[in-house]
């Protein structure tokens, strides 16, 4: 099953308002709001979307299908502007 990993050059911060995202390959800046910012940790961590999902429902109180459509549009985005790579 493939991994999650953070795209090179990209380094993430924690902050009071969630986290923050440097792509130091393109100067820029993504902040991600407290529940992103779990399931970052969770998917960069070697999780699945699943352990993601669980992380995020573990910490805030939100549904199960919400946690986990937010957290499949979160991962695609981060794919698609080249934050996250998907490994072997």
């Amino acid at each position: 099953m493939p991994r999650l990993a953070p795209a090179e050059g990209v380094t993430f911060q924690t902050t009071d308002e969630g986290g923050i995202l440097l792509d130091r390959s393109g100067g820029q800046l993504y902040g991600l709001n407290p529940a992103a910012a779990v399931a970052w940790n969770a998917l960069v961590a070697g999780g699945s979307v699943n352990e993601a999902v669980a992380a995020v429902l573990n910490c805030f109180d939100v549904d199960a299908d919400t946690a986990r459509g937010d957290i499949e549009r979160l991962t695609a985005t981060l794919q698609d502007r080249g934050l996250l790579t998907s490994t072997p």
